[in-house]
C-alpha cells in the first residue's frame, strides 16, 4: 500500500460515489498499516467525484453510474453481464471527460468546481427532461470499449 501512496502522489482520485471508494481505500491503507483505524488516507479535497458533478448538472436525475452512462449516452452494456471496479473506473474517467467538456462550453450555470466539498449546488440549464440525444431509447448502440479509450485520449490530449 505504501507504493499506491507513491503512485497516487498529488493527483486527484476520481470515482463515482467517492465515498464509498474513500472508505474502502481507508479501510485497506489502515489494515497494511499505513495509516491508523479512523484516519483518512487522502484528503476529502483530493476527491473528485462524478456523481456530484452529475447531480449538479442534472438536477433530480438518478445518480447511479449506469444512469449517468445513459443520460451522457456513455455505452456501459458491458456492465450488464459483468461487474468490476476497472470497468466502473473506465467508465467514470469518460464520463468525467464529458461532464468537463459540458462545463467548459457554458451548457450548464453549474460550478467549475469538481470536489466533493461543493456545497452550492447551482440550476443547470441543461434540462433534466431532455435526453442529450433526440430519438433515443434505452441504452445507446454498444461500441467497443477501444473506440471509447481512444476518444477519451483524444479529449485529454486536445487543446482546451
Amino acid at each position: 500500500m505504501p507504493k499506491v501512496k507513491d503512485i497516487v502522489g498529488d493527483s486527484p482520485i476520481v470515482a463515482h460515489a467517492y465515498k464509498n471508494e474513500r472508505d474502502f481505500l481507508d479501510y485497506e491503507f489502515a489494515r497494511a498499516k499505513v495509516i491508523q483505524w479512523g484516519e483518512c488516507a487522502y484528503a476529502e479535497e483530493r476527491y473528485i467525484c462524478t456523481q456530484v458533478l452529475f447531480a449538479q448538472l442534472f438536477p433530480g436525475a438518478s445518480e447511479s453510474l449506469t444512469s449517468m452512462c445513459d443520460r451522457l449516452v456513455l455505452d456501459s452494456s458491458e456492465r450488464d453481464d459483468r461487474h468490476g471496479a476497472l470497468l466502473d473506473a473506465d467508465i467514470t474517467a469518460d464520463a468525467l471527460i464529458l461532464l468537463e467538456r459540458q462545463l467548459k462550453h457554458g451548457e450548464s450555470g453549474a460550478p467549475r468546481s469538481w470536489t466533493s466539498q461543493l456545497t452550492d449546488v447551482t440550476t443547470a440549464s441543461v434540462s433534466d427532461t431532455q435526453p442529450m440525444r433526440p430519438g433515443l431509447s434505452g441504452r445507446p448502440p454498444a461500441r467497443h470499449p477501444r473506440e471509447w479509450r481512444a476518444k477519451r485520449e483524444q479529449a485529454i490530449l486536445a487543446p482546451s
